[in-house]
């Protein structure tokens, strides 16, 4: 009778071990395996992804924000804009209530 409790109460420890390493253990391997597909995207998924994992965020203060791109608007062979060109325009509206 000995035996069996002895043996019970070890696998019971066992588990127990087994369970606290998974739980310590699962999120470092994760953090590798994300890491490595983050790499992995910015080969395979041109300038946009290099760019956005490479990014230098760290001498910027919360809340600034960095616009890179062009401001210019497009406009078309009769020196419309798009939205001109394609009929829209600014309409006032009131609320319903």
């Amino acid at each position: 009778m000995e035996k069996i409790l002895g043996t019970i109460i070890t696998i019971i420890l066992i588990f127990y071990l087994l369970r606290f390493l998974f739980v310590l253990a699962v999120p470092l391997i994760m953090r590798h395996f994300m890491k490595k597909m983050e790499k992995k995207m910015g080969q395979q998924g041109g300038p946009f992804y290099s760019d956005f994992s490479t990014a230098d965020n760290s001498n910027k203060e919360e809340g600034e924000v960095t616009i890179n791109g062009s401001t210019q608007r497009k406009t078309n062979d009769k020196g419309q804009t798009m939205s001109e060109e394609l009929g829209g325009e600014y309409v006032d509206f009131e609320e319903v209530k």
